[in-house]
């Protein structure tokens, strides 16, 4: 067995919900996580507003500083978090707009964290394991026109994506549930990528080499 095949106990213990056994279709089996390199990723084919409210189940598997964890970068809508600063002492970077924020103050490692961007209208958050650390004021990035992206500020981006594990999605659009997604193995081809439990969707690698993978 592989070295990144974990045990489900091992999975479920640093903070993330239980599976629900069965909630795949036929045909699709549930994964623990999908684990990135920095050149894969996931297009959620959903463009970003200021009602936009993103949360993951992630690991930073290594301190790799200027990179993406999430979003979309373009020079007016901006929607990502990103690690940067130096190895010893990283920040992150969280925009809904063409304005951004730095966060310095909170422990970027190595463990698992549920990690949440919303807003309330007028107030931008950072939500770090159901804390809220940090929020700027909301303005007008509706010039954004680009999909927001899992484990890579998308295809574009100097920068890349921050090697990391997501073990589950949830997006929200008006406090409306619009996308919930899960690690999944299409049977038939043995193809990984995330299942959209919401429109029924398998997503694959919309990028470069192959995702890593836990068993449940």
């Amino acid at each position: 067995m592989s070295s990144w095949f974990i045990r489900r106990a091992n999975v479920t213990a640093g903070g993330g919900p239980e599976p629900t056994p069965g909630r795949l279709p036929a045909g699709y089996t549930e994964l623990a996580y999908l684990q990135s390199d920095g050149n894969q990723y996931i297009n959620t084919g959903i463009v970003p507003t200021a009602a936009t409210d993103v949360t993951i189940d992630m690991q930073i598997t290594s301190i790799s500083v200027s990179r993406y964890i999430l979003g979309r970068y373009k020079s007016n809508g901006q929607f990502y978090l990103y690690v940067g600063g130096n190895a010893s002492t990283p920040y992150f970077q969280f925009a809904w707009s063409s304005i951004y924020a730095n966060y310095t103050g909170s422990t970027i490692d190595t463990n698992r964290h549920v990690i949440r961007l919303y807003s309330d209208g007028s107030t931008s958050h950072l939500n770090i394991d159901g804390s809220d650390v940090f929020n700027r004021t909301t303005v007008d990035h509706s010039g954004n026109t680009l999909p927001l992206t899992l484990f890579r500020g998308g295809d574009n981006t100097v920068y890349g994506g921050m090697p990391q594990k997501i073990w589950s999605a949830v997006v929200k659009n008006n406090g409306v549930k619009v996308m919930e997604l899960v690690p999944a193995k299409r049977i038939a081809d043995d193809v990984v990528g995330m299942y959209d439990l919401v429109s029924g969707t398998f997503l694959t690698n919309a990028w470069s080499g192959s995702f890593l993978y836990g068993e449940l």
